[in-house]
């Protein structure tokens, strides 16, 4: 019974690490996984790299759709005319914390300050001059309008994303399986070779 015992302990004591030796390395984020965090749309892809020193990152990078409605406005110099702003938005988002396999489960911990993220809003408007035209100056008012729309919404997403959207890089005891292409841990994130 003790020599049963002790395998045990052994099989158990080497498989363990070997799990964990396993998951590290570089996945790339299933499409799956970023459509349940938000990234559907657009041309985005993502990646999560777990080391050997117990820290992993998380990088998405792409273009994300933005559907916008097209503004109709109306001038009496220029009649009406309808603005489209660009319908993809540069991001990036980096999430680092730190990781620990026990038991065929994983859990990690992230801090806010360990989250960063960048989205487009687009170049600075020219500013109206003294000497443009009334036409020129609503143009351009209207394109300090969108900018500055677009300021806020990125700023909206880059906070939710921070404080928000932090329980998806939280994982607590989850479940890890894992085949020759495919980590999924848990029901909340799914990766591939």
């Amino acid at each position: 019974m003790k020599k049963i015992l002790f395998i045990s302990i052994l099989i158990i004591s080497i498989v363990s690490p070997c799990f964990s030796q396993g998951i590290r390395g570089t996945w790339k984020c299933t499409e799956e996984f970023l459509g349940s965090i938000g990234f559907k749309s657009g041309r985005i892809s993502g990646q999560c790299k777990f080391k050997k020193d117990g820290t992993f990152e998380v990088k998405i990078n792409g273009r994300k759709s933005v559907s916008y409605v097209a503004d109709s406005y109306s001038s009496p110099q220029i009649g009406k005319f309808k603005t489209s702003p660009s319908s993809h938005r540069l991001m990036t988002v980096r999430i680092k914390g730190t990781y620990e396999i026990e038991n065929d489960s994983i859990s990690t911990t992230v801090s806010p300050d360990g989250v960063f993220c960048y989205i487009e809003a687009g170049d600075y408007p020219e500013p109206v001059n003294i000497n443009d035209s009334k036409m020129t100056m609503d143009l351009k008012d209207i394109e300090q309008f969108i900018y500055e729309n677009r300021v806020s919404e990125a700023e909206g997403q880059t906070k939710n994303i921070k404080e928000k959207m932090l329980k998806f890089w939280q994982w607590e005891k989850e479940p890890v399986r894992m085949t020759k292409r495919h980590l999924m841990i848990g029901y909340k994130a799914m990766f591939k070779k």
